[in-house]
Order: structure tokens, then C-alpha cells, then sequence
């Protein structure tokens, strides 16, 4: 089975909770999961935490770290990399950014079968930033906001079309 993509789809988080659990994560028992709305999602607490206490720990075998990918998918993704960077140079500082997009699609493409099903399927569908604008939006912004909307829309098409090339496999054998 796939992560449903529609918009409105439910997140699915109190079985993420649960999985996040199963894998370590630690959390304050004063903590508890939120929604006013059903879509955003909170921890929230009803009592008094004084500073400096940890309210969440989470293991590092559950961060996805750009070098983790790197390592995980090697050749391929370098070339994927290679061709990123010459559809724009400028590109290069976003390389992490692109793993990380790499490593989700992967997975995603999973489906039930990745371990990270329950936390793919408790993110949200929706998003309200440059890469879901559209050239009006860009107009009804300042300037400057606009400029560094259509940098991040910009981004993520170069990052579509470097992955287009083939050269990471994201589906499983």
C-alpha cells in the first residue's frame, strides 16, 4: 500500500507516536499530542516545565542525516549530484537538502514495507510555501519574500528534474 498524497488526507499520528516509541524516542510524560483541527498537530502540556529540561529525545538511528544518505546510496546519487550541479552551480549548498529529498522518496516509494511508514503517513500533504506558488503568489509578495520564494521553487525543480535523469534507483528492486 502507498502514503496517500491527497490534500486532506488525515495524518496519521497517534500511530507515528506509537512507532516513535517502539524506536526509542522519549518523551516528558507531562507531554501529550495535540490537535485543535485534526491537520496541525502540537505537543502540549498542562503543567509547569522548568527551563532547560529534555522534553523529547529522539536516537540518532531515527535522524536522517544528508551524509547517512550519501552513504546509503552512493554512486548513484553522486551522479544524480554531478547532474544537479550542472543544471546550476548554485545548487551546491542545497545538496544536503536534495539527499534528504532522495531518501523520502525512496522510502515512500516503500510504501507499508519502509520503516518509516508510520511517519511518512503522519506528515502533513498540504504546504504553503514557494515551491506550491504560483507566479500570481509571487506577485502579491514583497520583493524580497518573492525573490527567495521563487529561489525555492526554483530549487526544487532543478531537484525534479536530477532525479528524472534515473540515476538514483527510488523504487525497490
Amino acid at each position: 500500500n502507498k502514503i496517500s498524497l491527497e490534500e486532506w488526507t488525515d495524518r496519521d499520528m497517534y500511530n507515528f507516536q506509537e512507532w516513535a516509541i517502539d524506536y526509542g524516542v522519549q518523551q516528558m510524560s507531562e507531554m501529550e499530542l495535540y490537535t485543535y483541527d485534526g491537520s496541525d498537530w502540537q505537543f502540549i502540556s498542562n503543567s509547569y516545565i522548568p527551563a532547560n529540561n529534555c522534553v523529547l529525545f529522539v536516537p540518532s538511528n531515527l535522524v536522517f542525516g544528508s551524509i547517512k544518505v550519501s552513504n546509503e546510496f552512493g554512486d548513484d546519487l553522486k551522479m544524480a549530484e554531478d547532474e544537479l550541479l550542472l543544471l546550476d552551480q548554485g545548487t551546491a549548498k542545497r545538496l544536503p537538502l536534495f539527499r534528504l529529498m532522495i531518501k523520502i522518496l525512496a522510502e515512500y516509494e516503500k510504501g507499508e514495507s519502509s520503516q518509516w511508514f508510520p511517519w511518512l503517513n503522519s506528515l502533513p500533504r498540504i504546504f504553503y510555501n514557494g515551491v506550491s506558488m504560483t507566479d500570481a503568489c509571487f506577485e502579491c509578495l514583497p520583493p524580497c519574500a518573492a525573490l527567495l520564494s521563487m529561489n525555492e521553487r526554483n530549487t526544487y525543480s532543478r531537484f525534479v528534474n536530477a532525479i528524472r535523469k534515473g540515476f538514483v534507483p527510488l523504487k525497490p528492486e
